[in-house]
């Protein structure tokens, strides 16, 4: 929406909770989202070299080693995560970061020929290719395909859903169930800002479908970020003991050294 039409309708918006500083800064999330992100989504499974599993391995984590430094860009632009300390900015990034990868797929996702699909297709089938080489049940990529499947139909890959959830998800202490997560420096800060972009996200919900139906979607929504929390953590694990068995673990990054809990 642009902000014309915005200013167009203040007394609808406001009659649906959002006010006119909601939009404003829901369009400044969403314009900095789709600026940062766009540029990947064209870009698919077959960037992945997948002749023997240590290069599908170390292909796909220059892959998401990328994907994660445009969300740290993205971050960077949010005032409140630059308020923060650099030790807890360092926090929720190492701890939080992997949980949110699954939300850039959604992003990235077509509706033909993609990678995290049960549909038959090249890229369906490079993606098959990439866990047999890791040697392991299907049952891992029927999973995240699975999720994110139900991530699409709940948010329908809305750049403002998913901008929004960006946020509230990195601004969630204890997201990745590690034990040895160290505690923040300023909770309440983190808290707050969790708390303001969750109220704003309740409030485009209800201006998008309208209360009745937006409190259903929110009950989706989170049951999904639920699964997500514990998913992510058994991903974790399965790339760590992937790079473990490879004795490749320096060959990566040090932010997917860092996000894989490596360091």
């Amino acid at each position: 929406m642009e902000i014309e039409e915005i200013n167009e309708q203040p007394e609808k918006m406001s009659s649906n909770g959002l006010a006119l500083n909601d939009w404003i800064l829901i369009q400044k999330i969403e314009s900095l989202f789709v600026s940062i992100f766009q540029i990947k989504r064209d870009e698919t499974t077959s960037n992945v070299d997948l002749s023997d599993r240590q290069s599908a391995l170390l292909t796909w984590s220059q892959f998401a080693n990328e994907v994660s430094m445009r969300s740290i860009n993205f971050f960077r632009q949010i005032e409140q995560f630059e308020n923060l300390s650099s030790d807890d900015r360092f926090t929720l990034i190492k701890y939080n970061l992997f949980s949110i990868y699954p939300l850039s797929k959604c992003f990235y996702f077509k509706r033909t020929n993609d990678c995290s699909s049960f549909e038959l297709s090249d890229e369906a089938e490079k993606h098959r290719q990439f866990f047999d080489l890791c040697r392991v049940s299907t049952n891992i990529r029927e999973t995240f395909i699975k999720f994110i499947g139900q991530l699409i139909d709940i948010t329908e890959q809305d750049p403002i859903i998913l901008s929004l959830l960006f946020i509230i998800l990195l601004f969630s202490p204890g997201l990745s169930l590690n034990p040895d997560e160290p505690t923040l420096s300023d909770p309440l800060s983190v808290h707050r800002t969790q708390i303001q972009y969750t109220t704003l996200l309740y409030k485009y919900f209800i201006y998008k479908y309208g209360e009745k139906q937006s409190q259903t979607h929110i009950y989706r929504l989170f049951s999904v970020v639920l699964e997500i929390q514990n998913q992510t953590k058994d991903f974790r694990t399965f790339f760590q003991d992937q790079y473990t068995s490879l004795d490749a673990i320096h060959q990566l990054e040090p932010l997917m050294q860092s996000v894989l809990h490596f360091s």
